[in-house]
C-alpha cells in the first residue's frame, strides 16, 4: 500500500483531537558556540515527543507519521498506513 497523503504537522495535530488529545508544537532554542540550537516537540498532557526541525505546514514523511502514531497510541490506519508500517515502541 502506498502512503496516500502526506499530512502537514498542523493537519496531523488537528486530527489527533479526534482521539481526545490536545497537542501543540513547542520550540526551544539554546545559544551555543556553534549558533542557535532548536528543538521542536509535540506536547500534550503527559506526553512530549521530539520532532525533526520542520515547519508546521510541511508534509510529514511516512516514517514520522508512523512514529507519532505509535508514540501517541493512534491507529496508523487512520492516516493511510498499513499496521505493518508502524514502528515498534
Amino acid at each position: 500500500m502506498t502512503f496516500p497523503w502526506r499530512p502537514t504537522l498542523r493537519e496531523f495535530l488537528l486530527r489527533t483531537r479526534e482521539y481526545g488529545l490536545d497537542l501543540r508544537v513547542t520550540h526551544v532554542a539554546f545559544d551555543s558556540p556553534r549558533g542557535v540550537i532548536r528543538f521542536i516537540y509535540v506536547e500534550g498532557e503527559n506526553v512530549r515527543i521530539p520532532l525533526p526541525d520542520i515547519d508546521e505546514d510541511e508534509g510529514l514523511t511516512k516514517t514520522v507519521v508512523a512514529s507519532l502514531c505509535v508514540d501517541l497510541g493512534i491507529p496508523p490506519e487512520d492516516f493511510g498506513l498499513h499496521p505493518d508500517d508502524a514502528l515498534e515502541p
